[in-house]
């Protein structure tokens, strides 16, 4: 099921990126002990929308500041809703399948490559376990 982002209270405000490789597992994050937003916990990667920016170009940003690879042939998944600290944020979440093994790099935590068994036993933050169900139908 896609949620409709017409349905939201809140306004777009970021994207997550999904990398999945040729065995297909899937880029999680572990936030950094000491991020503004939840520390030490496990997320899909992603980040703030720029003023004026579009968000597939957002997504291409975000993924290559995040992991130092650049990724294209990203495809609209879903949209996701969160509060934090009382305001209302939508992402978009974009999907990409790479053909190879990417050697990954981060500056905002560390990432790793998990099946979407072992992603499904994690609390996900910002709520973002909603997206598991989608994700399933897609791998």
């Amino acid at each position: 099921m896609i949620v409709l982002y017409s349905s939201f209270k809140g306004s777009l405000r970021g994207v997550n990126f999904i990398i999945i490789r040729p065995d297909n597992k899937i880029l999680v994050q572990k936030r950094c002990p000491n991020a503004h937003t939840n520390p030490n916990r496990y997320c899909f990667p992603g980040g703030a929308i720029e003023k004026g920016e579009k968000p597939l170009i957002a997504v291409e940003r975000e993924a290559y500041e995040e992991t130092g690879v650049f990724f294209h042939k990203f495809t609209y998944l879903c949209d996701i809703e969160y509060e934090l600290k009382g305001v209302i944020y939508v992402n978009r979440v974009f999907l990409c399948r790479v053909p190879f093994f990417p050697y990954i790099f981060s500056k905002e935590g560390k990432m790793f490559w998990k099946t979407i068994k072992e992603i499904d036993k994690i609390d996900l933050a910002l709520g973002e376990n909603v997206i598991l169900p989608i994700l399933k139908e897609v791998i």
